[in-house]
């Protein structure tokens, strides 16, 4: 069995197996230099030999236990027919969606077909893997993706989108259920590609008001987990509610119960231990500036997580994403520190 899918069956090995989300980017200088000889971000993700490259990067510098394919989640309303484009110093910019005419217009078909080079990526870099190492597939969730499909980039705290909850309910309510639909395609498409197990990133639940979250953040993600669940009962499903349980982890109670949920930063983790039934693979939540300090500081935070989780199936992952001035050689403290028994 491959390290990183032990924990889904309940195992709890000498140490936990480890990735990190945005493992295989800026950091990186290998990938500085495919990005720049590239000159577009969306050219990396939709040519299958680059993205297979930069998503190999990582796995051949430091041997985390999991590749997670290089893509974007913004693909998903890109294929859709939304036009996107990142901008240098920017980052991505939408054509926001103004109506529910225009909401006519995209195509749930369409998506899976322009989305095709990711899935090439997907298996050539299964094929292109060690046996032993996991690959993980993802998507946004429907309120996340929602969010920049309406504001059109995440510069002004997506008050657009907050607003249509109340001005735009129609528009709000379909384009959710859109995009619930065309993210189990896109994920049943990238574990029939080969793709191990799939997360979801839902960047921004926690802008969304208590009073809207059962029907933003709660259900539509249930749905998505319920159809993977049915089609593929083995393959891990893994959610990332960034910051709902910031201030209080009794808001994990009415979330759906995927197999593993991936815990950010800001989340009291002793709190959740006791509260999340121990089914639930717990993942996370390092703070990505501790990467930022002295490599002791880095393996002291990294012992002090694994002794909390000590006996319940873990992932060891960060709260968020590989800051782009970490240096690589502190990744390369963390995970020694996490298989040197040490931890």
């Amino acid at each position: 069995m491959k390290p990183f899918l032990a924990p889904f069956s309940g195992i709890v090995a000498d140490y936990p197996p480890c990735w990190f989300m945005r493992q295989a980017g800026r950091y990186l200088p290998e990938y500085r230099k495919i990005r720049e000889s590239a000159g577009d971000f969306l050219v990396m993700c939709y040519t299958p030999d680059l993205a297979t490259e930069i998503t190999l990067q990582p796995i051949r510098r430091f041997g985390m236990d999991a590749a997670i394919i290089f893509s974007d989640i913004l693909v998903v309303p890109h294929g859709l027919g939304q036009p996107l484009e990142f901008i240098k110093g920017y980052g991505p910019k939408l054509e926001p969606l103004v109506d529910e005419d225009e909401l006519n217009l995209l195509n749930v078909e369409r998506m899976v077909a322009f989305l095709h080079p990711v899935y090439q990526a997907i298996r050539q870099t299964r094929a292109a893997l060690a046996s032993h190492i996991a690959l993980i597939g993802f998507a946004g969730a429907p309120w996340t993706l929602l969010c920049y499909m309406l504001d059109g980039n995440g510069k002004q705290d997506f008050v657009r989108s907050r607003t249509a909850i109340y001005e735009h309910p129609k528009l709000v309510e379909r384009t959710i259920a859109l995009l619930t639909h065309a993210i189990i395609e896109h994920l049943c498409q990238q574990i029939e590609a080969g793709a191990d197990a799939v997360q979801i990133f839902d960047s921004w639940a926690s802008h969304v008001p208590a009073t809207h979250r059962e029907m933003l953040v709660y259900q539509p993600t249930r749905t998505i987990v319920q159809a993977l669940k049915a089609r593929y009962p083995h393959v891990p499903v893994i959610c990332f509610p960034r910051a709902i349980g910031a201030h209080d982890v009794q808001h994990f109670d009415n979330y759906v119960q995927p197999d593993g949920l991936s815990v950010d930063y800001t989340t009291d983790m002793a709190a959740l231990y006791s509260s999340i039934s121990p089914s639930v693979v717990l993942q996370g939540n390092l703070d990505p500036l501790a990467l930022m300090a002295s490599k002791e500081v880095i393996c002291a935070q990294a012992r002090a997580l694994v002794q909390l989780m000590k006996g319940r199936p873990f992932v060891m992952n960060l709260g968020h994403g590989v800051l782009p001035q970490t240096p690589p050689e502190h990744m390369q403290a963390l995970i020694e520190t996490i298989r040197s028994g040490s931890a």
